[in-house]
C-alpha cells in the first residue's frame, strides 16, 4: 500500500516489550498477556535462555500494523487521529494512554 493511502494509526490492544520481543493482551498483564509470557518461558527453558522478568518489560501498545508504541505516544496517535476515548476512564493524566480509556 503506498503512504499516502495508507489508514491512520490506529491502537488496537496493551502490549509490553523487551528488547526484540512484544507480547499483547486485552490490559497489560492480563491472563491473556500473562500466558505469553509464561510460554516465553517455557521455551526459553528448552533452549536454555534466561529472559529478564516482567517488570523489565516496556509497557505501551500495538497499532494495526503491530508497531510498538509507549503509552504516551499511543495517546498522542489516539488524539491525533480521532480515535474514540474515554477520558474518565483513562484517568487523571492526559498524556498517557490506558487501556481502560480504550475499551
Amino acid at each position: 500500500m503506498s503512504k499516502s493511502k495508507k489508514r491512520a494509526q490506529t491502537i488496537v490492544c496493551a502490549a509490553c516489550c523487551y528488547e526484540d520481543i512484544i507480547i499483547t493482551g486485552v490490559r497489560h498483564w492480563d491472563t491473556i498477556m500473562g500466558k505469553h509470557k509464561d510460554l516465553l518461558n517455557r521455551l526459553d527453558d528448552i533452549n536454555g535462555v534466561k529472559r529478564t522478568s516482567s517488570a523489565k518489560y516496556k509497557q505501551g501498545f500495538i497499532d494495526q500494523y503491530g508497531d510498538f508504541l509507549t503509552r504516551t505516544e499511543a495517546m498522542f496517535i489516539v488524539k491525533e487521529n480521532g480515535q474514540k476515548i474515554n477520558f474518565d476512564r483513562n484517568g487523571w493524566d492526559d498524556d498517557t494512554l490506558y487501556s481502560e480509556g480504550l475499551y
